[in-house]
C-alpha cells in the first residue's frame, strides 16, 4: 500500500474530528466545546507528527534533524488531546441533558 494511502487512512479521521470540533465550538461557544475543539486539534497535531516520524523512520529523511523529545511530546499530544476532547464531549452532553430535563419539568407544571 502506498504511503499516501496510509496517511489518509491514519490522519484522515483526525482531520475530520478536528473540523467537527471547530464546528461544535463555532455553534456553541462554551468551555466544554472549546475543550472538544482543542482536544481534537491536539489529536490532529499528534497524528501528523506521528505520520512524519514514521515516514522519516522509513525513508531516513528528517529523523536526524528532530530531537527525540519532540516526537515523544507529539505522541503524548494525541493521548492528552483525546482525553480533553472526550471530557469536553461528556461535559457538553451532560449539560445539554440537564438543560433538557429542566425544560421538561417546567413544561409539566
Amino acid at each position: 500500500m502506498a504511503y499516501s494511502a496510509l496517511l489518509v487512512w491514519f490522519v484522515g479521521p483526525s482531520v475530520l474530528l478536528a473540523v467537527s470540533g471547530v464546528l461544535i465550538f463555532r455553534s456553541n461557544r462554551s468551555f466544554a466545546s472549546g475543550l472538544v475543539a482543542l482536544g481534537f486539534a491536539a489529536v490532529l497535531i499528534g497524528g501528523v507528527a506521528n505520520a512524519l516520524a514514521n515516514y522519516s523512520a522509513v525513508y531516513r529523511s528528517v529523523a536526524a534533524a528532530v530531537p527525540g523529545w519532540v516526537w515523544t511530546l507529539a505522541g503524548l499530544c494525541s493521548y492528552g488531546g483525546m482525553w480533553l476532547a472526550s471530557l469536553g464531549l461528556l461535559w457538553e452532553v451532560l449539560h445539554k441533558r440537564a438543560a433538557a430535563q429542566a425544560g421538561s419539568q417546567v413544561r409539566e407544571r
